[in-house]
């Protein structure tokens, strides 16, 4: 029987028990089998991303009926302003929000209609919200680094500009090759790899998986996980080495999943 009050493991990021190549899944399916014989006695809490518990399934067959999975309920966008308005209060100034100047003839109606200045503010809120959440969908760090470019201090006094979302151009993805487009769904699935990694599952020699990995990390799509690569406080900053680990920038995870997902490399 299980101690109490019980003894608790918690594992994050579950994707590095798997690699989508052949034998790829084995030590995965080993771990959830490991889950339901300990389960007595320790009580296993474990986190892994959408995309990777949909190959798990696929892959792992008759080892993921052994544990339950719970799919966390999606940030919606209500949720979504209410985090960014809650943090923001702390500041103790109001938001001033800004008239977009790409304005649509319906917005641009509602607005006409406003008859108080709040109702005018409540108007450009929601609109400025409703654009927030299409630019970041869950990735929170991406909504509040949009809302940091977006608010300034200095515009009024006694209160927080809040000028129109400007979003990153993302327009190259669309000169992305297969190959590159593919490699960023590995990254997605796997959180990080190294070159020994991406060769393994693209079948192709450590050079190859170099020169892939550097044009990405040169377009700013992915990063090393040691600081120190990635602010170039080391000597090898910028390049990509064998043996270290490299993953997709947090701040273009939304992008890059609504990239793929636009070409139906995933869904």
């Amino acid at each position: 029987p299980r101690p109490k009050p019980p003894a608790v493991g918690l594992l994050d990021n579950l994707e590095h028990l798997v690699l989508r190549a052949p034998g790829g899944q084995a030590l995965m399916a080993r771990t959830l089998v490991f889950f339901s014989r300990t389960s007595t006695r320790v009580f296993w809490v474990a986190v892994v991303g959408t995309h990777t518990w949909g190959l798990i399934e696929k892959t792992c067959g008759v080892a993921t009926g052994l544990v339950t999975s719970y799919r966390l309920a999606p940030l919606d966008r209500p949720a979504l302003e209410a985090l960014i308005m809650n943090r923001h209060r702390r500041s103790g100034l109001p938001p001033h929000f800004v008239e977009p100047p790409d304005i649509s003839p319906l917005l641009r109606q509602r607005l006409r209609r406003a008859r108080t200045n709040d109702a005018y503010q409540a108007i450009l809120r929601e609109d400025f919200f409703d654009r927030l959440f299409k630019q970041s969908g869950q990735n929170i760090m991406l909504a509040l680094y949009y809302w940091l470019l977006s608010t300034d201090f200095d515009a009024q006094e006694g209160m927080v500009q809040v000028n129109p979302l400007d979003p990153m151009d993302l327009r190259f993805f669309s000169r992305l090759d297969a190959e590159r487009a593919f490699s960023l769904k590995a990254f997605l699935l796997h959180h990080t790899l190294t070159v020994a990694e991406h060769s393994r599952i693209f079948r192709t020699d450590d050079a190859k998986s170099i020169f892939l990995m550097e044009s990405l990390m040169n377009l700013g799509l992915i990063e090393a996980v040691r600081p120190e690569l990635r602010h170039g406080t080391a000597e090898a900053a910028g390049r990509i080495l064998p043996g270290e680990r490299y993953r997709l920038h947090p701040m273009l995870l939304h992008p890059v999943s609504e990239y793929l997902r636009g070409r139906h490399i995933v869904y």
